[in-house]
């Protein structure tokens, strides 16, 4: 049987490996398969943690793993350790009070936690409240509006949290991110994703 991960990487200002993303693969050349978000999850961490082993994986850093409103709910992130992880929250899930309390819960117990492709939306009630508990906020610098993106860049300037600027693509994008003061960068400008196959 041959399991797959791959594993992109997070680079600091001076290009250094900050972390890594794991993310779902069923083989080591579909790049955007089909497949619930819960069982991506699922497969990720089975692989990650039982099939090829975290440390090898992770080198000591620590690794983004996307977390469904579901898999957040069964409160699966405690399952791991704190310093092995970043709980990163899909943009698909949708801030509430239920939300804001599991993020509260996680960070009581040392989880870092991050905001994937975020956009502010001013008329959620918990989408401020929800901000508190984020450590990390990661924009999409190739999709999300010129305008939107600096409306984060105040929001998080303001609350001291980090930036990562993904999907960055080209030099000019990696140059522009910097200048506006994010802290982390991740996109195929810098590499593709490393492959990892477990037989």
């Amino acid at each position: 049987m041959e399991v797959f991960v791959a594993r992109q990487p997070i680079f600091n200002s001076k290009e250094e490996v900050f972390a890594y993303e794991l993310l779902y693969r069923n083989n080591q050349v579909n790049a955007f398969p089909e497949i619930d978000e819960d069982q991506a999850t699922a497969e990720v961490i089975i692989n990650s943690f039982l099939n090829i082993g975290i440390d090898y994986l992770s080198e000591g850093k620590p690794c983004f793993i996307n977390f469904t409103e579901k898999l957040l709910k069964l409160k699966l992130p405690a399952y791991f350790r704190p310093r092995e992880i970043v709980v990163e929250i899909l943009e698909t899930v949708e801030p509430s009070a239920e939300l804001v309390n599991i993020c509260k819960d996680l960070k009581e117990l040392g989880y870092q936690i991050a905001l994937d492709d975020y956009v502010f939306n001013e008329t959620n009630p918990f989408a401020r409240q929800l901000l508190k508990y984020a450590d990390i906020i990661k924009v999409d610098f190739l999709n999300t509006p010129k305008d939107m993106r600096e409306k984060i860049e105040m929001l998080v300037n303001h609350l001291k949290i980090k930036t990562v600027a993904e999907k960055v693509e080209t030099r000019e994008s990696y140059e522009e991110a910097k200048s506006k003061g994010y802290d982390y960068f991740q996109g195929y400008f810098f590499c593709e994703a490393s492959h990892y196959v477990y037989t």
